[in-house]
């Protein structure tokens, strides 16, 4: 199994992990404080990305002691939050740029994102105007998904939770016909379910991926594309890097 020794969200994407990619992107969009809940191969993560300030974010942990579902790691991951706040699962790729318009939401939000199969977040459809989640829909290509990405606030959030079920899509169903959510799309979006889904996903993440020079860059360099140079790394004078 590709999960065998590592949580999905450490599967290596591009340049770094899954859930890398998402950390950044939280912290390159104000995100200053993130609870993050772990639970399968937990020292993993925690090692990796220890209090969050490598990344330019603090992160606290939750453990998830049993796999229950996407609603009990919401529950449990309200610690200590007292308003507004994202939802963000760890195993999808999404690009930074699909945060900001959430953030700026002053509306219970969901993001949106199109797939070419059936997503286990569900499908969004608009009836009389309001947004809804269905599962019955067996043709995926080009419709509109749920993310599994929200923007909440903790009394909607107790709501959900109180609504019940074991998924957090499957709580949304419970709820949505009497609450209204705005919809925003992302600007990308790869549901990663089966190993060759990452074929498509490396190719976003490299499409997105930034000019980082943690590195030493000498005179006369030229560099083309989106690079990333890691720390330590030196570029020689006379060299010319075309990303990705």
């Amino acid at each position: 199994s590709w999960t065998s020794d590592k949580p999905k969200g450490m599967i290596t994407l591009g340049n770094g992990p899954i859930l890398e990619h998402i950390v950044r992107g939280l912290a390159s969009s104000g995100v200053q404080n993130i609870n993050m809940v772990v639970g399968y191969r937990k020292n993993i993560v925690m090692s990796y990305f220890g209090d969050g300030s490598h990344f330019g974010t603090k992160i606290n942990y939750v453990i998830q002691n049993e796999l229950s579902g996407t609603l009990d790691a919401l529950k449990l991951g309200l610690k200590d939050i007292a308003n507004e706040f994202l939802v963000v699962p760890g195993d999808n790729y999404v690009s930074s740029a699909s945060f900001i318009p959430l953030i700026r939401s002053e509306s219970p939000t969901l993001l949106a994102g199109k797939a070419d199969r059936w997503s286990k977040w569900g499908e969004i459809e608009f009836v009389n105007s309001r947004a809804q989640i269905t599962f019955d829909s067996p043709e995926a290509f080009g419709r509109l998904h749920f993310t599994g990405i929200m923007k909440l606030d903790i009394d909607l959030a107790n709501k959900l939770i109180t609504a019940g079920g074991i998924h957090l899509g499957e709580a949304i169903q419970r709820i949505d016909q009497s609450t209204n959510f705005d919809v925003i799309n992302s600007q990308y979006w790869h549901n990663i379910v089966y190993p060759w889904d990452l074929i498509d996903g490396n190719r976003l993440a490299l499409r997105n991926l930034g000019l980082f020079k943690s590195g030493k860059i000498e005179r006369n360099v030229t560099l083309k594309g989106p690079i990333s140079l890691g720390s330590g790394s030196v570029i020689c004078s006379g060299s010319y890097l075309e990303g990705p």
